[in-house]
């Protein structure tokens, strides 16, 4: 799962959801794609766990448009709102809630040194677009004008 990130990035931005929720989802769910039912691609226990899907990609977007129409669209906006809905657990969001902290807390640190990195080159010309998604999915771009359409 960790050579998806582009696949979790595009699904997050075709459904218009936060790119941390999908991994920590699959953070808690199945300890990130490590136990899941074989060949099941499904690491968010998506309709118990059961339901199939015949690649990671695909499992991100249904997951994602599942979360968009079926949650946030009908009010379910933060974690906490989602999770009685997605799980029994009274758990789930406070957990759900770790993951999104621990990547905040990874990213904010990965991208003030590349901030300090990229002051110390002088790339003070380019825009730098950052997705925020754990280290091993994570997805940065660069753009020398201000339009980046394309780069995914």
């Amino acid at each position: 799962m960790s050579g998806e990130s582009e696949a979790f990035v595009k699904a997050c931005i075709k459904y218009q959801i936060d790119c941390y929720l999908l991994p920590s989802i699959a953070g808690l769910e199945s300890t990130f794609g490590k136990f899941i039912w074989p060949n099941s691609y499904n690491p968010f226990g998506w309709a118990r766990g059961y339901m199939m899907f015949d690649s990671w990609s695909a499992g991100f977007d249904t997951v994602a448009k599942g979360l968009k129409n079926g949650y946030i669209k009908k009010g379910a906006l933060t974690v906490e709102d989602i999770g009685p809905i997605y799980s029994e657990s009274p758990t789930w969001a406070i957990r759900v809630n770790f993951f999104i902290s621990q990547f905040i807390n990874q990213n904010l640190l990965f991208f003030r040194d590349f901030v300090l990195m990229s002051l110390n080159f002088n790339y003070s010309v380019f825009h730098i677009y950052v997705l925020y998604m754990p280290a091993s999915l994570f997805s940065i771009f660069t753009c020398a004008s201000s339009s980046c359409s394309g780069v995914l």
